[in-house]
């Protein structure tokens, strides 16, 4: 997404209720500094097809105040994935990565990623989260990862928030929901209790 579109869409959300802030502003009105410094990867948007992987770099790059190239080009090479290849040649994992490149590449300050890891084979969703926790470690960043795989998440982040059907149930360090977690096995031929 370019500066606009995001603004845009966001601008389009109704709340319910609440107020919010991001980067010191209300987040309603985001000024385009503001706006320049977060990066999104939603689940369900992806670029067209026929775009090239040098295409959307060239557009990323366009659209964040600073993109370091040679980082990309580096998050591209691990994977063996050239930047001539057309987006609708990848397969899911090969998207989702380049889509995860091209945010962290962005050097943004938020970043809000749906599912980041969906798709990729056990070694790249580790090396995918590793490369995350380090870009929010080196820019002293921001990062929410909205995931149904805790697995994926739970050596590298800080707090947890479950949310089920769109309410929130556990907010919470992840040590502390560590501590507060139990196994519970129960014979099969008794009735489970309703704790």
């Amino acid at each position: 997404f370019g500066k606009t579109d995001f603004a845009e869409i966001y601008s389009a959300l109704e709340p319910t209720e609440g107020r919010s802030w991001l980067l010191g502003e209300a987040s309603r009105a985001l000024p385009e500094a503001a706006v320049c410094r977060i990066g999104y990867m939603g689940d369900a948007e992806e670029p067209p097809g026929w775009a090239t992987i040098r295409s959307l770099i060239d557009l990323q790059a366009d659209a964040a105040t600073h993109f370091d190239r040679e980082q990309m080009g580096l998050f591209l090479e691990v994977r063996g994935l050239s930047p001539g290849r057309t987006y609708g040649s990848l397969s899911k994992g090969q998207k989702k990565w380049v889509r995860a490149g091209l945010i962290l590449a962005g050097e943004t300050d938020v970043l809000l990623m749906d599912e980041p890891a969906e798709g990729l084979d056990p070694s790249a969703r580790q090396d995918l989260y590793d490369r995350l926790r380090e870009h929010v470690s080196q820019r002293d960043a921001a990062a929410i990862a909205a995931t149904h795989v805790i697995s994926d998440i739970e050596r590298i982040a800080d707090d947890v928030a479950l949310i089920d059907h769109g309410r929130l149930v556990v907010h919470a360090a992840l040590e502390d929901l560590r501590e507060q977690v139990r196994q519970v096995e129960w014979p099969a031929k008794e009735p489970v209790p309703l704790w």
